[in-house]
């Protein structure tokens, strides 16, 4: 007995048949080959006694015999079952019998991806994440160590430099805009008259870029919000 496998619904099994001469033991052609298939403990097949023999050998290799069964839910296969094929064969006159199993389980794309009897290999897992096979390693080396992030992180903090800004953020900026800003009123030049109610604020080069309406009532000082100048 061999087990051919876990299969997909819908997915085809393929079952082999190889016939010899009885009295020498060399390959030799049946005069009846078949196949049936018997769903757990059934006696009673999905498919009985069906001709293996087509008109010449599988490849032209004599005693060689095989044929694909398509595992339809139409036709009586069950996900989750096991089954047993029964290859009867008369070859010069002696009757003799060869058996195989396999199970069914989910369609066969799922299969592919998420076996449930047979764990993934190396190859199907690369196969399954869309990895070429020769390169496996190489593409996991490419993922950067804990060491090499923590260098990025330190040269975006220590080596980048980041622009002035041009225009006021907007109260949902990025952190490094708001930050810049913040670096810009506390570095560059700033104006306020006693006879203008207005704040402004210079960029690096000396033109203004925003602006702020104030007032004084003698008892509260108010700056407004900062614009675009």
């Amino acid at each position: 007995m061999s087990y051919l496998g876990a299969f997909g619904i819908d997915s085809y099994v393929g079952i082999p048949a190889s016939t010899h001469r009885f009295s020498t033991g060399g390959a030799y052609e049946p005069s009846a080959l078949t196949y049936s298939i018997y769903e757990e403990g059934n006696t009673t097949g999905i498919a009985e006694d069906q001709s293996m023999v087509p008109a010449s050998p599988w490849d032209s290799i004599v005693g060689c015999y095989w044929v694909r069964v398509q595992l339809t839910a139409l036709a009586g296969y069950e996900v989750g079952k096991n089954y047993l094929v029964v290859v009867k064969a008369t070859v010069d006159g002696v009757s003799a019998i060869e058996t195989h199993t396999f199970q069914v389980t989910e369609t066969a794309a799922k299969l592919a991806y998420f076996p449930d009897e047979s764990p993934m290999d190396a190859a199907a897992l690369r196969t399954a994440l869309g990895l070429a096979a020769a390169n496996l390693d190489t593409q996991f080396a490419a993922i950067p160590t804990a060491a090499e992030i923590n260098d990025e992180v330190k040269d975006v903090l220590a080596t980048d430099t980041l622009a002035e800004p041009t225009t006021v953020p907007a109260a949902n900026a990025t952190a490094f805009a708001k930050l810049a800003w913040l670096f810009l009123l506390a570095r560059n030049e700033a104006l306020q008259t006693k006879t203008t109610p207005t704040a402004s604020i210079k960029n690096d080069s000396g033109t203004v870029i925003a602006t702020s309406t104030t007032s004084d009532n003698g008892e509260t000082f108010t700056r407004g919000k900062w614009t675009n100048a």
